[in-house]
């Protein structure tokens, strides 16, 4: 049985970000961030991906951005929908590992191949991700020691207490996330300066779609996330200093120690809108 880890590991090992984005559960969210990232692409066809995908793997390095995807991708079906009269193009190149083509949607700078009728992978090269996944097959390729992989489960029992909190519409819901280094990516995408330096490393956790919002125009997510730290003795001045610079900002963040070196996050509920503004930064 194919693992979530085992998908994870075919992400780019030193990324900005990653994110494990379900799509069924959050679609009117997938389909306008795909109208978002790509306005050139019609909405029957952005309606079409997102029927077809199950599972968004991502990562964001730089500003590229890498995915693998779950779901559903005949042979049959491709060929029908993908043709150039459609803005896609098909390209074959026997270096190309296991698919030796991929396609090209217009001119978005993303590489799509389609290793298997449940795979999707898309990347600027994809040609890293497929050769990353054809030592998976050839079982020359350890998912486990992956530290990424390694990372997810032993946080895994994190994000299964977000996905089935009592607000939240279903289990394994949640867009979950995970950022290594706070420092360098989230404090100058929030526009953020702290007073003092603080020994921060990685942000982890989820966005729950609430229970709530189904008959709102837009949905709603609350955000949990887990704040680490490198020093355990920097914990009580952390937890003061993100108090003051937060409601500095007009937020009304809870923060709770969650052991010696973490920080836990949560008190605040973002809409569609917002959340995605926040990705398309990332991405900038």
């Amino acid at each position: 049985m194919v693992s979530e880890t085992d998908y994870l590991s075919l992400l780019p090992e030193d990324a900005d970000m990653y994110l494990r984005f379900p799509v069924q559960d959050n679609v009117h969210f997938a389909s306008q961030l795909i109208t978002t990232f790509e306005p050139q692409m019609e909405a029957q066809d952005a309606q079409k991906l997102t029927k077809r995908f199950d599972t968004i793997y991502g990562a964001v390095k730089g500003k590229e951005f890498s995915a693998v995807v779950t779901g559903s991708f005949p042979k049959l079906g491709l060929g029908f929908a993908l043709k150039e009269k459609n803005g896609w193009k098909k390209i074959k190149d026997s270096a190309i590992p296991v698919t030796g083509s991929f396609y090209q949607y217009r001119n978005l700078p993303f590489q799509v191949a389609f290793p298997s009728s449940s795979l999707l992978m898309l990347s600027p090269q994809v040609d890293s991700l497929l050769t990353t996944y054809q030592q998976q097959l050839e079982g020359n390729f350890i998912a486990a020691e992956n530290p990424l992989a390694q990372f997810v489960s032993e946080h895994e029992q994190v994000f299964t207490e977000n996905a089935t909190s009592a607000n939240s519409s279903s289990a394994g819901t949640s867009i979950d996330f995970y950022i290594p280094d706070v420092v360098a990516v989230v404090l100058p995408l929030i526009k953020v300066t702290l007073p003092i330096n603080l020994p921060l490393t990685n942000l982890y956790g989820s966005f729950i779609p609430q229970a709530d919002s189904d008959t709102a125009e837009e949905g709603q997510y609350a955000f949990v996330g887990y704040l680490g730290l490198s020093d355990p003795r920097a914990l009580k001045p952390a937890l003061t200093v993100l108090k003051l610079v937060t409601r500095g900002l007009g937020l009304d963040l809870t923060y709770s120690s969650l052991g010696e070196s973490t920080i836990k996050i949560s008190g605040v509920t973002l809409s569609e809108s917002v959340l995605g503004d926040l990705l398309q930064q990332a991405l900038r």
